[in-house]
C-alpha cells in the first residue's frame, strides 16, 4: 500500500524545504515566487524521478486552499525505455516517432475537489503541473 507523503508549500527556498523533507527523495517540489502566490491560484510543479508511483498530499502554510485544484501530468512513452522521444499530456500523445500531442492546447486539465485535501498520485518518471485555487 502506497501511503501519502506530506509535502509542505511554504515561502522558504526549495533547498531548505527539501532538506527538511528527507522522506520524499523522488518527488521534488518547486515553489513559485511570492508574486505568483498572491494570484487567485497557487502553482506547484512536482517531479517524480523514481520508477514507482508516488502519492503526495500538499499541506500549505500561509495559504488557504479553495474548492478545487487542477493539473496536467506529463509522462514519457515506452518506445525507448526511460528515454522516450514521446511525451503524453494527460494520457494524450502522438502517433509520430517523437513529440507530444498535436492538439496540446485543447488538452483539458484534470480537476478534483480540494475539500478533503490536495492529494495527487504521480506516475513513475513524470512531471505534474498543478494549480490550487485560493479560498
Amino acid at each position: 500500500m502506497n501511503l501519502p507523503v506530506t509535502a509542505y508549500q511554504t515561502d522558504a527556498s526549495p533547498a531548505s524545504v527539501l532538506a527538511a523533507l528527507p522522506s520524499i527523495p523522488s518527488a521534488i517540489i518547486n515553489y513559485l515566487n511570492q508574486s505568483q502566490q498572491n494570484a487567485r491560484r497557487n502553482g506547484v510543479t512536482l517531479v517524480n524521478q523514481s520508477s514507482s508511483a508516488q502519492t503526495i498530499k500538499l499541506a500549505y502554510k500561509n495559504f488557504n486552499a479553495g474548492n478545487k485544484f487542477y493539473w496536467y501530468t506529463l509522462t514519457g512513452g515506452t518506445d525507448n525505455g526511460n528515454f522516450s522521444r514521446k511525451v503524453y499530456v494527460n494520457g494524450q500523445g502522438t502517433s509520430l516517432p517523437g513529440g507530444g500531442p498535436l492538439n496540446y492546447a485543447a488538452v483539458k486539465a484534470y480537476s478534483a475537489n480540494a475539500a478533503n485535501g490536495v492529494y495527487i498520485t504521480l506516475p513513475p518518471m513524470s512531471v505534474v503541473f498543478m494549480a490550487v485555487e485560493k479560498l
